[in-house]
């Protein structure tokens, strides 16, 4: 009697969870904006739409100056894009005593001077030749001032010393059998600078701030390359143990004595990148970005690193209006952009920067961005595009919580540590291949009964 009972509970069970199987596939072969609406009123019934076609206006601008002072890693170097144009990058930076009350003994005499820097890696082409010169500060460095990218501190003329030589970024250097990390290191030869060094007196060897005034620092400069599709830019690390400047001296008493003045973390130091006013660039390039032409960012777009070049976004009002009238709600906005130069040997960013200008010309972040950076994007992808997620900037437009004159500005990430640059096709190319390319927003949204 118990199995029978058990079996008769079994079998309605068993009929309970068959048809809810039915209802289920009933429900899984809707689409997803579909379930729900055969007990929802027509009149209720909210309606997706997908759309391609948002307007906007973009163009590309010189880059505002950027702050460059006591980065980890600094740039070194110079390279000829066959689109950019010519880049340079040169470092000015203290040189601190290794230690205070130092004396270089009686009757002493400089045997050698050795600069040191160490590689972090290379930008462009490593194989091609540069040539580094260095020199002796005019004007002093000081660690709580701001240092900008343009800004040129006064130096001398006399060279202290030069290099030709081929960038090895990934090659270890073997110094008396002994092998150290990637590196390259440069005489100073001026004899005019050895007799500076050795007629320090006690007050000047005494401390850092001393030392400073009486020998201001240097500038580590590049020339430029010969030709389009030469040179690189070298990564730097500033804060390495290989980084440095040695001073190999004798004296009266003693010989092979060395001693240490540092360049690292405790120097006052900055970057000086040059884009020579876009002079060698692709004449397009200059023509929109130099002499100001907007009417070509239709076609192609650019950003460059090293305070080169931003491209200024702006989505047309009466778009935002259109969506406003017709009682539209934002699911989603996608902002894509399309690399048009993957085969480049100069390489775009890892990641793209968006922001919001404001009507004072004022940057702040987006909403978007502070949902993280899994929803925000902007990291460059496999198919040669970046996609940021702006569905809250596109909404707060048209609610009109955001003022219709802001506008968004993309910029290359690590800007002020990284040489990368981008070419990416317009919001309205004229050429019909770039029309699945272009940059565009991409939205989904709601009508609103």
């Amino acid at each position: 009697m118990h199995n029978l009972k058990t079996i008769l509970v079994f079998s309605r069970l068993k009929s309970i969870v068959l048809v809810s199987l039915v209802f289920v596939a009933i429900a899984c072969n809707k689409k997803p904006e579909e379930i729900g609406t055969d007990i929802q009123p027509e009149s209720e019934r909210l309606t997706f739409h997908y759309d391609t076609t948002l307007e906007i206006r973009a163009y590309s601008v010189e880059e505002d100056s950027l702050r460059t002072d006591e980065t980890t890693q600094s740039l070194l170097g110079s390279y000829w894009d066959p689109k950019f144009g010519i880049t340079r990058a040169s470092i000015f930076t203290q040189l601190r005593l290794s230690s205070t009350g130092h004396s270089f003994g009686t009757n002493p005499h400089i045997d050698s001077i050795v600069m040191s820097m160490a590689f972090n890696g290379v930008y462009g082409d490593s194989s091609a030749l540069q040539t580094i010169n260095v020199y002796e500060l005019d004007s002093a460095l000081y660690t709580d001032n701001a240092y900008y990218s343009r800004t040129m501190t006064p130096h001398g003329t006399v060279l202290l010393g030069t290099k030709t030589f081929i960038a090895r970024p990934t090659d270890s250097v073997t110094i008396d059998s002994v092998r150290y990390a990637p590196h390259f290191r440069m005489a100073i030869t001026d004899q005019t600078f050895m007799d500076k060094i050795l007629s320090t007196n006690t007050v000047d060897l005494s401390s850092n701030d001393n030392f400073t005034k009486y020998i201001k620092g240097i500038m580590i400069d590049c020339e430029a390359p010969a030709a389009p599709s030469l040179g690189s830019i070298m990564y730097i690390n500033m804060d390495n143990e290989l980084t440095f400047m040695k001073i190999y001296y004798h004296n009266d008493l003693e010989d092979s004595l060395m001693f240490q003045l540092n360049i690292d973390g405790y120097c006052a130091r900055y970057n000086y990148f040059d884009h020579n006013n876009y002079l060698e660039a692709d004449p397009i390039i200059r023509q929109q970005v130099i002499n100001k032409d907007t009417t070509l960012g239709n076609d192609q777009l650019y950003v460059q690193s090293m305070g080169g070049i931003r491209t200024d976004v702006w989505i047309d009002p009466d778009a935002i209006s259109a969506i406003r009238a017709k009682g539209y709600a934002i699911n989603e906005a996608r902002l894509v952009v399309t690399n048009l130069d993957k085969s480049s040997k100069f390489s775009p960013p890892d990641k793209l920067v968006l922001v919001q200008v404001e009507a004072d010309s004022s940057i702040t972040y987006l909403d978007d961005q502070y949902e993280g950076t899994s929803y925000f994007g902007g990291d460059y992808r496999s198919d040669g595009t970046y996609s940021f997620r702006i569905s809250h900037y596109v909404q707060s437009l048209v609610n009109g919580e955001i003022d219709a004159s802001t506008h968004l500005a993309f910029y290359a990430t690590s800007a002020a540590v990284r040489g990368n640059r981008l070419v990416f096709a317009g919001a309205n190319p004229t050429n019909p291949s770039l029309s699945g390319s272009k940059l565009q927003i991409q939205v989904l949204f709601t009508k609103i009964p």
